[in-house]
C-alpha cells in the first residue's frame, strides 16, 4: 500500500483560493488605455473634437471585468463607416462586424469611411493578451513565492 502526504495543505489551498479571486482589474485597465491611446492616434483630425470625444472606462461586473473605449460624439460612427456613395464599399473590416449589415443612402456623394475604433481594437488583439497574459502570470509567481 502506498502513502501520499502533502504538506503545508493549508497553504496550498489559501493560495488557490487567492488564484480563484485574483484581481484581473489592473490588466484589464493597461490593455483598455492601449486601446484607447490607439484610437485616438487613428482618429482623423479636423477640429480635434473627435479624438477629444474618445472615453475608456473599467467596469467590474459580478463574474467579468469590461474595458470599453468609445465616443459619444454623434457623428463618430458616420466617420468609422463613412456616408453615401463613396462611403458604400469602403469599410475595410465590413465581412468582420458580427451582426451589423452596414446601407448606405445612394442619394448623396457623402465620404468615404475613416476608421478608428475598430482597428484600434483589430490592431491591438496580440499585445492586449500578451498585456493580460503578463499581468496574470506576475500575480501568480507572487502567490507561488
Amino acid at each position: 500500500m502506498a502513502t501520499i502526504t502533502i504538506k503545508n495543505l493549508d497553504k496550498l489551498s489559501d493560495k488557490l483560493k487567492n488564484l480563484s479571486t485574483m484581481d484581473v482589474e489592473s490588466a484589464v485597465k493597461k490593455a483598455t488605455a492601449f486601446v484607447h491611446g490607439q484610437a485616438k492616434e487613428l482618429a482623423p483630425v479636423d477640429t480635434r473634437r473627435l479624438r477629444g470625444s474618445i472615453h475608456m472606462n473599467v467596469e467590474r461586473k459580478k463574474t467579468e471585468v469590461v474595458g470599453k473605449v468609445y465616443t459619444n460624439l454623434n457623428y463618430a460612427p458616420y466617420v468609422e463607416f463613412g456616408t453615401g456613395i463613396r462611403g458604400d464599399g469602403s469599410y475595410p473590416y465590413a465581412n468582420e462586424l458580427k451582426g451589423i449589415n452596414l446601407v448606405y443612402k445612394e442619394d448623396w456623394q457623402g465620404m468615404k469611411s475613416q476608421p478608428f475604433l475598430f482597428p484600434a481594437i483589430k490592431g491591438s488583439e496580440e499585445y492586449v493578451k500578451s498585456i493580460v497574459n503578463s499581468d496574470i502570470h506576475d500575480k501568480i509567481r507572487r502567490l507561488g513565492g
